[in-house]
């Protein structure tokens, strides 16, 4: 159907169904309902809200004070957060993904994507065939094929994240 995503969160999966509007996200039994406007992405990172205005190039995305720029290819990302695997379908505009509470709001861009893992930069050029991610110093090569692209992080557990102040 071209339309939905996938979220497994404590190895519960979600089927979420993105009709180009909203998405939904289920984050430790709690259902959040994200509504999608083509504009702007909000990231909450600790308790800090950052603003990203997303002119049709890219969605930034900030992990333990990472930041993170995914440009997907018209199709679909996966990414595993602490040993969960989220599977967002890209409805030509934007995914939404809840991370801890966080609201990670992607938008996709047709050129390239860029990963900075333990302060290391990672510039990844999607030309509509692959996209590598370094997670922890170890490669994980994505075939991106014109259809989905995997990042898996080392199975850890999730630890509660304690809000830090400054």
């Amino acid at each position: 159907m071209k339309t939905l995503a996938k979220v497994r969160e404590n190895g519960k999966e979600v089927n979420l169904t993105d009709t180009k509007t909203e998405a939904k996200v289920i984050e430790n039994g709690k259902e959040v309902n994200l509504t999608d406007t083509k504009t702007e992405a909000k990231v909450i990172e600790n308790g800090k809200e950052v603003n990203l205005t997303d002119t049709k190039t890219e969605a930034k995305v900030i992990e333990n004070g990472k930041e993170v720029n995914l440009t997907d290819t018209k199709t679909e990302a996966k990414v595993i957060e602490n040993g969960k695997e989220v599977n967002l379908t890209d409805t030509k505009t934007e995914a939404k993904v809840i991370e801890n509470g966080k609201e990670v709001n992607l938008t996709d861009t047709k050129t390239e994507a860029k990963v900075i893992e333990n302060g290391k930069e990672v510039n990844l050029t999607d030309t509509k065939t692959e996209a590598k991610v370094i997670e922890n110093g170890k490669e994980v090569n994505l075939t991106d094929t014109k259809t989905e692209a995997k990042v898996i992080e080392n199975d850890a557990e999730v630890l509660d994240t304690t809000e830090q102040d400054g």
